[in-house]
């Protein structure tokens, strides 16, 4: 089940960005006209006193951080400020097309400072919303008392977690390759005191399992010492240096300051090869922190080692340049067909044989294929099946998805929600639209960000769009978001599956060729369907900003059909039409 949190679905970033627009250049555009602008200074002096507070509150609904299951008007609000953004990037875009046609601004001062000037007043309508929802905030006084920054509850309920370095499975399925790559850069003579290897994969797909099989086996016997530390969501190089310590001595430490931490750990290891596993780093961007870590490793005896895992190809890139050598990565994928299944049929059958229930194993087979051998995911849903060995409840998880599934699958949330919670904020939106593609879509890396420009997802700044929009993508396959292929991107489907779960409300792929209701306040629209009175119905959706349609419907009148359709979407900022029977589209 969804939370209220994830359903209202709120731009996040966009906010800021957008009242931020607003406040910039709404007066610069109408600096001329005293009369109207003392009136809206005062309202965006009081919106910009007000922004801090905006903007942590939807962060925190964004997050998922807010009752708002609990708390109707807070709900309400929210959908309200969503509204009131959306129609203020309307007109400040009407404004800048203004501008670039080259209007001549101070011709028509006459008219707009006699509030004859539509978009003037829809500009002034704008303020003055805001300045409504600034002074309403005052109705969530409890809520806006939570709101320094430091929110502790999370409705997908995960914390830091805490790995050891003991194998917890019997036996570790698959990864023959892989733990040869593994076991070949352990055995490596180096000359360099020490060198770093990070295990890079998303959420659930075994990258910790490798890890600890590795830790114990009979060929990492080389060294001296072997440590295991889990650095999970917090990376302070002081709280780490104390666990490296604390797992070499197998004492409690305690350190006044960073230094006696890093010179302690330095006497510890200057006699030592040692073996150091950092499991779950997520830290790619402050490499000061990296620098001081690294600091006091580098006096262990040439050739100790350091083997991340990771879900972020970036941070094996930053280790990298911390140590001043080449980056050396293993990115790990999915299980192979059969060890997927052999893995499934393990957790899912348990003390049953598969053969005995042939209509359960053929579902079985197909909810495997689903999970594309994220062994986390195979685990979890093949456990929640073990529990009832029902056809009609296979049968039902089948058509769900593993994320939707409705019992059992906290740990899969939580992991693949992870990735996400620790996405730039302005990436998350860039993500969410993804969800309007199918499962398996072969991703063209130049449609996908002229489609984010178009529907206002890349802001405008000190760069262009454009490469502003390549940056936001380099950093989803840097975070594992996008797989690279050939020519293409995919996207793993538990990852399509959480977008199209965060982004209820706000974005929706419908296959259908019967009428459906589809939500009215809905943003961004893929419709595939061969009925024309699903087209018809499309005339409702006042807020539609992407519309990707998709129809095979013979019928002489459809480009007038959809011409009629479209004359009633104003908001409307990308449309992509694909038909073989549109004989006649009006211009």
């Amino acid at each position: 089940m969804v939370t209220t949190a994830v359903e209202v679905a709120i731009i996040g970033w966009f906010v800021s960005s957008t009242i931020g627009k607003l406040m910039d250049k709404a007066l610069s555009y109408y600096k001329g006209q005293k009369s109207w602008q003392s009136g809206m200074k005062a309202e965006l002096d009081r919106l910009q006193c007000f922004r801090p507070q905006i903007e942590t509150l939807v962060y925190a609904a964004e997050r998922g951080d807010l009752p708002i299951d609990r708390n109707p008007p807070l709900k309400e609000w929210l959908g309200q400020l969503r509204d009131a953004v959306e129609e203020a990037d309307d007109v400040l875009d009407e404004l800048e097309y203004r501008h670039l046609k080259g209007e001549k601004m101070v011709v028509k001062f006459v008219k707009r400072a006699s509030q004859q000037d539509d978009l003037l007043n829809r500009l002034r309508e704008v303020v003055k919303t805001f300045d409504d929802l600034v002074t309403s905030l005052s109705i969530f006084p409890q809520i806006l008392s939570r709101l320094d920054g430091c929110i502790a509850t999370n409705v997908w309920g995960y914390m830091d977690r805490e790995t050891g370095s003991l194998f917890t499975e019997t036996d570790l399925f698959g990864r023959e390759k892989e733990k040869q790559v593994v076991i070949h850069w352990l055995h490596c003579s180096d000359t360099t005191r020490i060198s770093v290897f990070s295990i890079v994969g998303v959420g659930g797909v075994g990258k910790t399992a490798l890890a600890q099989y590795l830790f114990d086996h009979k060929e990492v016997e080389c060294f001296e010492t072997k440590i295991w530390v889990c650095v999970s969501n917090t990376f302070e190089e002081k709280a780490i240096l104390t666990k490296i310590l604390e797992s070499l001595t197998k004492t409690k430490q305690e350190f006044d300051t960073l230094d006696a931490a890093q010179r302690t750990l330095m006497e510890k290891l200057l006699s030592q090869k040692f073996l150091l596993v950092l499991d779950d780093v997520w830290n790619d961007k402050e490499r000061s922190k990296w620098d001081k870590l690294m600091a006091p490793l580098r006096h262990g005896k040439v050739g100790s080692k350091i083997l991340l895992t990771t879900r972020m190809d970036s941070v094996a890139h930053i280790v990298a340049k911390v140590v001043g050598g080449p980056k050396m990565s293993l990115n790990l994928n999915g299980l192979e067909e059969r060890e997927n299944m052999l893995l499934f049929e393990k957790y899912a059958f348990a003390d049953f044989d598969p053969k005995n229930y042939p209509r359960l194993q053929s579902i079985g087979n197909e909810i495997a294929r689903k999970l594309r051998g994220i062994p986390l995911a195979v685990k979890t849903i093949g456990g929640m099946l073990n529990n009832k060995m029902e056809d009609e409840h296979w049968s039902n998880v089948l058509e769900e998805g593993a994320l939707n599934s409705y019992e059992g699958t906290d740990g899969i949330k939580a992991a693949i929600r992870l990735s996400y919670d620790h996405l730039p904020l302005e990436l998350k939106p860039c993500f969410r639209y993804c969800s309007l593609f199918p499962q398996d879509h072969e991703f063209n890396r130049e449609q996908l960000v002229d489609m984010w420009i178009s529907v206002s997802l890349v802001p405008h700044g000190e760069k262009r769009q454009e490469e502003l929009g390549n940056d936001f993508f380099e950093i989803l396959v840097q975070k594992s978001f996008f797989q690279p292929k050939a020519s293409y991107y995919i996207m793993h489907d538990l990852l399509h599956e959480l977008a199209q779960i965060l982004s209820t409300n706000e974005c929706l792929r419908v296959v259908t060729n019967n009428p459906i209701q589809i939500p009215q306040n809905i943003r961004h629209l893929s419709l595939t369907t061969d009925d024309i009175i699903v087209l018809k119905n499309l005339e409702e959706l006042k807020y539609l900003r992407t519309l990707l349609l998709y129809c095979d419907i013979e019928d002489v009148e459809l480009g007038c059909i959809i011409s009629n359709v479209l004359k009633g979407f104003k908001k409307l900022r990308h449309l992509d039409l694909s038909s073989k029977h549109l004989y006649d589209f009006p211009e």
